[in-house]
This record gives structure tokens, C-alpha cells and sequence, in this order.
């Protein structure tokens, strides 16, 4: 893959599936991206796991809070309540 190429994904994609999943499971706490980049024991790129998330993101399924750490700004990603995640396939195990 070329650098800067967009990534493309859909909503019945693996990844964003699996990413629904987690963060539903980690429930008010929320996610970082590196906690979703371990998720997936580091088996998915940084780029769609971010294309995930933003689609994700866009269509009403999750928030993002931006946290200023001191240094570089942390994401903690949330699933928005249940409505969310009515698949129950989306729930990682």
C-alpha cells in the first residue's frame, strides 16, 4: 500500500466489527487507540483501525473525547449505548 492512500472500509467490515465489539465491551471507560491497536494484537494497521473508527464515528455509532495529556492529545473512543451495537455478533469475546 502506498503511503497516504486512503483506506476504505464499510460498515460490514471485519475490522470496524470487531472495533463496535470492543469498544461496547470496554462500556463507559472507552477505548485509545493503542488499547484498540492491541486489540488486535497489533495485526492492524494504524490506517484502518483510524478508517474504522471515523466511519464509525460518522455514522452515530461512536464518540471520540480528545484528552490534552501534556504532550500529544489522547483519543478515548466510546460506543454510544446499545442502540449501537443491536448485533450481537459485534461483541468480541
Amino acid at each position: 500500500m502506498v503511503q497516504g492512500e486512503p483506506i476504505s472500509v464499510a460498515l460490514d467490515d471485519d475490522v470496524v466489527r470487531r472495533t463496535t465489539g470492543a469498544l461496547w465491551n470496554a462500556g463507559a471507560d472507552g477505548l485509545t487507540r493503542t488499547q484498540l491497536r492491541d486489540h488486535f494484537s497489533r495485526n492492524v494497521s494504524g490506517a484502518k483501525i483510524r478508517a474504522a473508527l471515523e466511519l464509525l464515528r460518522l455514522n452515530g455509532m461512536a464518540r471520540c473525547e480528545i484528552h490534552n495529556t501534556g504532550g500529544r492529545p489522547s483519543e478515548l473512543w466510546h460506543t454510544y449505548d446499545q442502540s449501537a451495537c443491536p448485533d450481537t455478533n459485534l461483541v468480541s469475546r
